[in-house]
């Protein structure tokens, strides 16, 4: 003997969503954030439904399962739900909002408090061109537009902390090229990590990354030759450049001359340009810049000469001479 519920074809069933959470929360939250929560949400009240994961989520949704990771820790800063780990992942539980009133530990006023000094940031920086050139500058790194709460917390870097905003620039631009690590909390670390430090300023970051790595500055001048500007380094191009500083011993000044003499004879300048150019000289024996003039003074007398001889200098001149009646016969004047 039993009791069954007829199972459908068809979830038409339906999932309790605390109001509270409609009013204060969902309005601070993106899109994909509320989509996340919600999904997760009703797969938490259903028995059928335990073995859930993040790459499911990701998939139903059809979004990056970074964006799904990147859901959790923005509710999990509200403290609406807690990232439980475990040895492979973590699980979610969803917290009573409710629960979390009674118990006093929260507050709509202090959570409307909150969203306005974000809006009142936010109006802020929508007024200042250079912070709308940064966020600019973000997205372009991020392949992507940073998110309402993203961009809070970039504005709390720079509001709160005083951060500056190349710092915040070049705290993308490491973790996302770099690193290939574009989650906010990493890139946060990150900048927070530099800030404990004492850097403060770009002159103090380039000291700490020339005391990572030796060849440091000398990425920055080649790349500043090149036209990169503030871009970093990537992996292929630190290779290539080491091979030009460790293996061949070569000094910065014939790079940089063999860089700016290049730059002359071509606008889309690249690494594996230069690279084959290098090397050729390399090969010759070239590796000094007084070398390198000599080589180009040669270089340059011999063009010379080449345009020298033209049509009209190799033209010779017919020696016979003929009379009138000769030349009336070839014009077929006279037969």
């Amino acid at each position: 003997m039993g009791f069954y519920k007829q199972t459908t074809d068809l979830d038409l069933g339906e999932t309790s969503i605390e109001n509270i959470f409609i009013n204060d929360f969902m309005p601070q939250a993106d899109g994909t954030a509320v989509k996340v929560y919600l999904l997760a949400y009703k797969y938490s009240q259903e028995v059928t439904q335990r073995n859930i994961t993040h790459q499911k989520i990701a998939k139903e949704l059809n979004i990056p399962l970074e964006d799904v990771h990147r859901s959790w820790d923005f509710w999990a800063s509200k403290k609406i739900i807690r990232k439980i780990e475990n040895d492979e992942d973590y699980d979610i539980e969803f917290l009573s909002i409710r629960q979390m009133i009674a118990k006093g530990l929260y507050s709509g006023q202090s959570q409307t408090r909150e969203k306005s000094k974000s809006h009142i940031n936010m109006i802020e920086a929508s007024k200042s061109p250079e912070i709308r050139k940064m966020f600019y500058e973000i997205d372009q790194i991020m392949r992507r537009q940073l998110v309402p709460h993203e961009r809070n917390i970039v504005l709390e870097w720079l509001y709160e902390q005083n951060i500056q905003m190349d710092i915040i620039i070049r705290g993308f631009k490491y973790c996302a090229e770099i690193r290939n690590v574009k989650h906010i909390n990493y890139v946060a670390s990150v900048i927070r990590g530099w800030h404990d430090k004492g850097i403060v300023t770009e002159e103090q970051l380039d000291e700490h990354f020339e005391e990572m790595n030796s060849h440091y500055k000398y990425y920055r001048q080649i790349y500043d030759l090149m036209g990169y500007g503030k871009k970093l380094p990537s992996a292929g191009d630190k290779e290539i450049m080491d091979k030009w500083l460790d293996q061949f011993k070569l000094e910065m000044p014939f790079i940089t001359q063999v860089i700016t003499e290049l730059s002359k004879k071509t606008s889309n300048i690249n690494m594996n340009y230069i690279d084959k150019s290098v090397e050729t000289l390399y090969n010759q024996g070239i590796t000094t810049v007084d070398g390198f003039n000599s080589f180009q003074s040669q270089s340059t007398s011999t063009q010379k000469k080449k345009t020298q001889k033209n049509q009209f200098h190799n033209f010779s001149q017919r020696e016979k001479k003929y009379s009138n009646e000769e030349l009336e016969k070839k014009l077929g004047i006279r037969k």
